[in-house]
């Protein structure tokens, strides 16, 4: 079984079921236009969730170390409709997080939490390598929500002021990757999100 990586949310992704597959690349062609999901007006496109999606399914070791989702890929080119949802929950987060009042994570502040991160991946030789390979906007992204995790778990007030950000925000998801769940704070896939484990719901 595949340890969770030193990664952690402000919401938490979902250990969710694998139910069906998303398929990289299957809408790259058609059009910017597409859209993957929306964040109060800020609109991202299909072919950008694509991308990353294509590139996290080179990396399945990492991407289901990360997001507790085995597998994450499920075939070339194909990514679980669970991995892609944990996936748009993360990305969605961050868009609001980025967005939200307050101070945003210094220069400093990332690089001390790469290095950080680095350094926990020392003892997964492997999955620190998948992490280097990706490109710099995905590396970026698992720090910076790392630097807002950190700082919301230091102050409480910081806390309630990003979890108002979140449940504040309007958000719609193209049923291909599922739907926005306002209460759990996170995407389901297009099958629904499962009932919580008893650890969860315990918060364990």
């Amino acid at each position: 079984m595949n340890r969770r990586l030193p990664l952690i949310l402000v919401a938490g992704v979902l250990a969710l079921c694998v139910i069906g597959v998303i398929v990289v690349g299957a809408t790259a062609g058609s059009g910017f236009g597409a859209v993957a999901y929306t964040v109060d007006d800020a609109r991202v496109s299909q072919l950008s969730v694509n991308d990353d999606l294509a590139v996290l399914a080179d990396h399945p070791k990492l991407a289901s170390g990360v997001f507790g989702v085995d597998p994450f890929a499920t075939t070339a080119g194909a990514v679980s409709s669970t991995g892609a949802a944990s996936w748009l929950t993360l990305r969605i987060e961050l868009d609001i997080l980025r967005a939200a009042p307050g101070a945003k994570p210094s220069a400093s502040d990332l690089s001390a939490a790469r290095k950080n991160l680095l350094s926990q991946l020392q003892s997964s030789p492997t999955v620190r390598r998948d992490f280097l390979a990706l490109p710099s906007s995905l590396q970026d992204a698992f720090v910076e929500i790392n630097v807002y995790s950190a700082a919301a778990q230091a102050s409480p007030a910081r806390n309630r002021q990003l979890s108002r950000a979140i449940k504040r925000a309007h958000v719609t998801v193209d049923p291909k990757y599922g739907f926005w769940n306002a209460k759990r704070l996170a995407v389901c896939p297009p099958t629904g999100c499962p009932a919580p484990s008893a650890s969860a719901a315990a918060g364990g």
